[in-house]
Parts: structure tokens; C-alpha cells; sequence
């Protein structure tokens, strides 16, 4: 009986305590001024007819760059990867061996966080150079967490010499497809 009263009285004490607590913190926000929360960060919309992206990225040798650098010509791929993917791997195999068809095209491998450990097998996997026509990079500002469609990689954005996304293709995308936009 005993042990009853005490379950009791310790209930009704968290009861009393909790309806105390807030009658305390209604009455304190009258006397000051009225927070708001801090605004959602808006959704980041991302589709075609999108504006490239602005982001910083890393390269090779491990210096800082800015997306608006891989711009310029009358097309630009930016395929996000990961260096250890045997489709990306294959992928830039294929562009490497095509290189005459998309002369005309700004080719740009951007992988996730993390991996430039990676990219020197990347290198030797794919016959890319660190300064050549593909061009490679690490993400440096989380843009690849914004831009990936959580299909299949790598994904292959295409973006027309203005800037603006108008095709994405997931997964290995044969040659055949990417040759519609050969020059």
C-alpha cells in the first residue's frame, strides 16, 4: 500500500512539474520578444532546364577550382561518379576512345567526398590523363548530394553551351545515346 501512495505521489509530482514547466516558458515568451524559427533551407529544384551548377571542386593535384571553369564549349557532360564504379570506370574508357566525336564537348568526371584517394587507380583503369581532355575532379562543397538522382551511376548530365541541363542519362549509357550529341 505503501509503495502505491509513493507511485501516486511521484505521478502526480511529474504532472505538477510538467504543467509548471510550461505555464513558465508561456509566461516568459509573453514578456519577450517572439522568436520565429530559423526558415527550412529551401529544396533545391533540379531538373532539366537547370543552370549548371556553382560549386567548388578539387583536383588531382589536390587544388581548389570552380565549377564555372569546366563551362565553355558548345556542350558539357558532367558525370558524376565514383572512382571505383566498373560502369564509370567503362564509361570513361568509352569517351577516352572517342575523343574526336565529342571534341566540341567540356567532359567533366565529379566524384563524391572523400574519393581522391581514389582517382590515381581511376587513371590506370581508364587510360585518362590528369590534364587531358576528361577532366576529373573531387566535390568540394556537397553539390554531388544535390545533383544525384540515386539511380544508377554514373550519371551523365548534359548541358548545352548556354549552361542549361537538357538531358540525364543513369546507369551504363551506351555510346549510342551519348552519340546524338556528337557534333
Amino acid at each position: 500500500m505503501n509503495l502505491n501512495h509513493g507511485l501516486s505521489g511521484l505521478c502526480l509530482l511529474l504532472l505538477l512539474s510538467f504543467t509548471g514547466f510550461s505555464q513558465g516558458s508561456a509566461s516568459e515568451g509573453k514578456d519577450k520578444t517572439t522568436r520565429s524559427k530559423a526558415p527550412a533551407e529551401t529544396e533545391f529544384a533540379y531538373g532539366i532546364g537547370s543552370a549548371f551548377p556553382d560549386f567548388e571542386y578539387i583536383d588531382p593535384d589536390k587544388q581548389k577550382h570552380h565549377s564555372s571553369e569546366i563551362l565553355g564549349k558548345d556542350l558539357t557532360l558532367l558525370v558524376i561518379f565514383n572512382p571505383t564504379c566498373t560502369h564509370c570506370i567503362e564509361s570513361a574508357r568509352l569517351f577516352q576512345e572517342n575523343l574526336d566525336v565529342f571534341e566540341h564537348a567540356g567532359i567533366f568526371y565529379l566524384a563524391g567526398e572523400g574519393m581522391l584517394p581514389y582517382l590515381d587507380a581511376f587513371y590506370q583503369e581508364t587510360g585518362l590523363q590528369k590534364h587531358g581532355p576528361v577532366q576529373v575532379g573531387v566535390d568540394n562543397s556537397r553539390i554531388t548530394y544535390k545533383l544525384f538522382l540515386y539511380q544508377n551511376l554514373p550519371q551523365i548530365n548534359v548541358y548545352d553551351k548556354a549552361g542549361l541541363l537538357i538531358d540525364q542519362m543513369t546507369g551504363e549509357a551506351a555510346l549510342e545515346e551519348l552519340l546524338q550529341y556528337r557534333k
